[in-house]
């Protein structure tokens, strides 16, 4: 059975209607639990599914391949680092070392452009692997020992990000309200970053919304850069579709990144159903675009506009933070405002999206019957 689609409402609450979710997802889910820290939403019951792989085949199942085996069908390895040289980096993924070869010209990023140098054991890490054919053509020319035939495309160490509602603002900090299901957090914002998120974040108040990238520290998330500009408007003042704005086959607009690094591929969709088993969170706001209804455990395919990639990604979390934003992407041309989902790190990267831009351009459509359809 399709998804429902949203036409002729807003989503306002108040007006009692049974809708019917996706067919897959889940059972009765727990109420949703506001859990401390700004990457907790994979530890306790928040209105999330089990954790989902994405299989070689690209189809969706229940974990039990493994960490290691689901990393390796992404091109994606997140854990922590154990050792790292000039040529090779250790990684512990879910207790096991993986090495990865390091070349001259990787990338890596750790608040910022890096080297070999911030690659430091007990920091935390998720690398893009390289194209097989790009691997391929190099062990032609150059066979070394200790990376097993990985080799790293890009490196991110000890990457955050933090996005919500302003409670509470210090001259140097920012507390931010995350939702529901992902707890709360506070934010350092250093002197020499202060102007550039004051540029994209010019009402830095209670009630507002927050975006940015940072890295860990001991005083908690460090901002770097704003993740996004801010709307124009208090939360809960948001722009919602008129009623009869019509819900397109495919949707288009921004797709974000959220959750810890070593979280299994998934996304966090702003319109899953409030209503029965879907999984929605019951407070959850309008988007700003219009969507159709899905639930909890559905799959929905994602396309990277900016770079092709494309690839299907289960449900997993209701995405009422996402549903707040009417940013738009400029990082292949400006993106219709919205965002339509927000996806895990390892999903994000395993789509060509670069963690430190924050989003790319895409376009969204639901796996319905085994089989990727317009709505």
């Amino acid at each position: 059975m399709p998804p429902r689609h949203r036409r002729g409402s807003t989503r306002r609450r108040g007006t009692p209607r049974r809708r019917e979710p996706v067919p897959g997802g889940p059972g009765p889910l727990p109420a949703a639990t506001a859990v401390p820290g700004p990457y907790a939403s994979f530890e306790g019951p928040a209105r999330r599914t089990d954790a989902a792989e994405v299989r070689a085949d690209g189809t969706i199942g229940p974990a039990g391949a493994g960490v290691a085996e689901f990393q390796r069908t992404w091109g994606v390895r997140a854990g922590m680092i154990v050792d790292a040289t000039p040529g090779t980096l250790v990684l512990d993924v879910a207790g096991a070392p993986v090495r990865i070869g390091l070349d001259e010209d990787v990338r890596v990023w750790h608040g910022g452009p890096g080297g070999s140098a911030v690659l430091r054991p007990g920091r935390r890490a998720i690398v893009r692997e390289r194209a097989r054919e790009d691997v391929r053509e190099r062990a032609r020319d150059d066979v070394r020992e200790g990376g097993g035939g990985i080799r790293a495309d890009r490196v991110w160490v000890d990457i955050e990000r933090v996005a919500g509602t302003i409670t509470a603002c210090g001259r140097d900090t920012v507390e931010v309200d995350m939702g529901p299901h992902r707890g709360r957090a506070r934010v350092v914002i250093p002197p020499h970053v202060l102007g550039a998120v004051q540029v994209r974040h010019p009402r830095m108040q209670p009630g507002y919304l927050f975006d940015v990238i940072c890295v860990a520290s001991p005083d908690g998330p460090l901002a770097v850069r704003p993740g996004t500009s801010q709307p124009g408007y208090r939360v809960d003042d948001l722009a919602a579709p008129e009623p009869a704005a019509p819900v397109p086959g495919t949707l288009h607009g921004t797709v974000t990144w959220f959750g810890g690094l070593a979280a299994p591929a998934g996304a966090a969709y702003p319109a899953v159903d409030p209503e029965g088993h879907a999984g929605g969170c019951a407070d959850a706001p309008a988007p700003c675009v219009a969507l159709p209804y899905l639930s909890l455990g559905s799959e929905v395919v994602v396309r990277n506009e900016c770079g092709g990639r494309e690839r299907p990604v289960p449900v997993i979390e209701c995405g009422c933070v996402a549903a707040r934003f009417c940013d738009r992407c400029t990082e292949c041309g400006a993106s219709p405002r919205g965002r339509v989902a927000e996806l895990t790190p390892a999903a994000f990267v395993g789509l060509g999206g670069e963690l430190d831009a924050g989003c790319f351009n895409a376009t969204v459509r639901a796996v319905i019957g085994g089989r990727a359809e317009r709505w």
